[in-house]
């Protein structure tokens, strides 16, 4: 019944089939990842269903189904939509345990890295970051999201996305620091 409408949302055939792709490959890690976050399978389904309707306006930044862009992408946005609902329940804030995410992270800041500092060490100083930090630092450099996109997906302000982008790099760039410096 959803995947119907979300077809209906689409104009071209090669959008349908795209999309098609994308929700018979990710659907399944995407409730996932938010039944980890919201332990309630009403809830994961409609951070799932918020998150794919968002993904639609984004379907363009998707080119490869397979990538592990595609998936960092899909777990982020499903992440932050469950993050908001579970918030939106009046509950404590938690966080997902990104481990399983490490070697999609590693493989897409390969393309990003440059100079002498080590891929996996710079992928352990990101995951440290604090989630909202993370989140809007991958989705800017890794998605190129503009910061009104950002924006419309996180649900805040454009000048707190370019806040966060800011605050995330200074941290960043803090904790790469010590490895200069040690």
């Amino acid at each position: 019944m959803m995947f119907q409408l979300y077809l209906s949302l689409l104009n071209t055939e090669e959008e349908k089939n795209h999309f098609e792709q994308i929700y018979l490959t990710y659907r399944n890690l995407m409730f996932y990842v938010a039944k980890r976050i919201l332990n309630d399978d009403l809830l994961a389904e409609d951070a799932v269903h918020n998150a794919f309707l968002k993904i639609i306006d984004h379907l363009d930044k998707l080119k490869d189904v397979n990538s592990n862009k595609t998936k960092g992408f899909m777990v982020i946005v499903v992440e932050n939509t469950a993050k908001n609902i579970y918030n939106q329940q009046k509950f404590n804030k938690i966080s997902l345990d990104s481990s399983e995410m490490e070697l999609a992270y590693v493989q897409t800041f390969e393309e990003k890295v440059i100079d002498k500092i080590s891929v996996s060490y710079l992928v352990e100083k990101i995951e440290h970051l604090p989630d909202t930090y993370r989140d809007v630092l991958m989705m800017r450099y890794i998605y190129e999201l503009s910061y009104k996109e950002i924006s419309k997906l996180l649900k805040i302000s454009e000048p707190t996305v370019r806040k966060r982008v800011e605050r995330a790099k200074q941290k960043l760039a803090q904790n790469i620091g010590e490895l200069i410096y040690d």
